[in-house]
């Protein structure tokens, strides 16, 4: 009878552990921040609101306004992923979380097309925030028991399908877009514990999962100092989404964050013979309006990043490197920042359409970024 009762109290306390969720763990955050791989993520994500590319459909519209020709890009990154390990009670159990890399998938697709009417169309597919940790422990001390095993795998990912247009002014000083995001948010939570013996016991064994979508709007600038013509100002605004759907995926977020950023950009042109130029610049992105549960509990947060480009001008391709350092503190409790240098590499062949970027990042909490882009210009 006793046995029955130390065991009932045990799950009751793993019980309490699930509701407790994440909040205890330093999980590195990649869920408010997060760069799918474009051509700026070597960059330390500096120029995403200055730029003119497939991205900005998301990042700022206005930056569709500067594209004149059709254009196709995509991108492979490694998603992040966390490790936590589990010691002492399972009541209030230790806690350590570091970052490894995660597999590799599809995290951009986007199409530009200039319209007859004026302004350029822009529609795609990018991922939002990924999370992913597995937490373990063995030997864990519950009641009367001193060796239980924990298995817990917790995900969360977003998805973003855009539709956005932008157009310039005439003479190119200004631009302005806004555009429908349509949001996926998808959350997994996997839980197993169990007293070894022969046979084991079984305390928990749990797994939930669901989807939960909703829309929201962005609207973005940019312009050109008169008295700079080589710099660029962009500036951005994201709705929060309000998340409709499964159960349980709401009760791990309710409201998707929304973001404004505010970039700088300029180019220094005329460097080593004329023909190589520099770019570097700045980007601060402030998340808020977000709402989640216990496991994934979002607070407002602020992100810098700061990056240069140094293009190699050559008879026959235009060599690009980049580095930068983009600092990202934790959105919510149970998360830790992830600080990262980036650093990258491109090629683009003159008198070709194509163009192929290679970008990386090291987390101070651990793992490694890795991002590949392909993109193709056609003619109108």
């Amino acid at each position: 009878m006793n046995q029955g009762n130390n065991r009932m109290k045990s799950t009751l306390a793993f019980a309490a552990l699930a509701l407790a969720g994440i909040s205890a763990a330093q999980i590195p955050d990649t869920f408010n921040f997060f760069d799918a791989g474009g051509r700026w993520s070597g960059a330390g994500s500096a120029f995403n609101v200055t730029s003119a590319d497939t991205f900005s459909m998301l990042n700022n519209p206005a930056g569709l306004g500067y594209i004149s020709s059709k254009q196709y890009a995509m991108t492979f990154r490694s998603m992040p992923r966390s490790l936590t390990a589990m010691s002492g009670s399972v009541g209030s159990p230790t806690l350590s979380s570091t970052g490894v890399s995660g597999g590799r998938q599809l995290s951009h697709f986007g199409y530009a097309l200039p319209l007859s009417g004026g302004g350029t169309l822009g529609i795609g597919y990018t991922a939002g925030g990924s999370i992913s940790d597995f937490r373990s422990g063995t030997n864990l001390v519950s009641g009367a028991f001193s060796n239980v095993s924990y298995n817990e795998e917790f995900k969360a990912s977003t998805d973003y399908i855009t539709i956005s247009k932008g157009s310039s002014s005439a003479d190119g000083s200004r631009a302005t877009g806004f555009g429908l995001v349509i949001a996926s948010f998808n959350a997994a939570d996997r839980q197993f514990a169990q007293i070894p013996g022969n046979p084991a016991t079984t305390l928990i064994d749990s797994d939930e999962s669901g989807t939960s979508n909703g829309v929201g709007l962005v609207y973005g600038q940019q312009l050109t100092p008169k008295n700079d013509p080589n710099a660029s100002i962009g500036f951005s605004v994201r709705t929060p989404i309000n998340l409709n759907g499964n159960a349980f995926a709401k009760s791990v977020l309710k409201t998707l964050p929304g973001v404004v950023s505010v970039g700088y950009a300029t180019r220094k042109d005329g460097l080593q013979g004329g023909k190589n130029y520099l770019l570097y610049g700045a980007q601060v992105n402030h998340y808020f309006g977000g709402s989640g549960g216990t496991l994934l509990n979002r607070e407002d947060t602020t992100t810098l990043g700061v990056g240069a480009e140094y293009n190699l001008v050559q008879e026959s391709a235009n060599i690009p490197f980049r580095i930068g350092y983009v600092s990202v503190p934790a959105g919510g409790a149970g998360f830790s920042n992830r600080n990262t240098f980036t650093y990258g590499i491109g090629y683009e062949a003159k008198g070709k359409p194509w163009a192929v970027h290679l970008n990386y990042g090291s987390p101070r909490p651990g793992g490694s970024d890795f991002a590949l882009l392909i993109s193709f210009k056609l003619e109108k």
